[in-house]
């Protein structure tokens, strides 16, 4: 298991004004880093005041191959 992860997750809504994708923390497999974006969004969608789409939020968070 590497220490930093093989695949970053960032999100591009979360920090206001930035052109830079925040990033939230690293995972060892696409999978795991998929499935966190996916819990992530239904969070947000279950919170939100207004109504948001599980499938529009997801398109904000980022998958990146780091190499480590």
């Amino acid at each position: 298991m590497s220490e930093i992860g093989t695949y970053l997750v960032s999100w591009e809504a979360m920090q206001k004004g930035s052109s830079e994708p925040l990033p939230m923390r690293p995972f060892d497999t696409k999978i795991e880093a998929e499935a966190y974006i996916i819990g992530c969004a239904d969070v947000i969608v279950i919170n939100s005041k207004s109504k948001l789409n599980v499938a529009d939020v997801v398109k904000d968070f980022v998958i990146t191959s780091v190499e480590g």
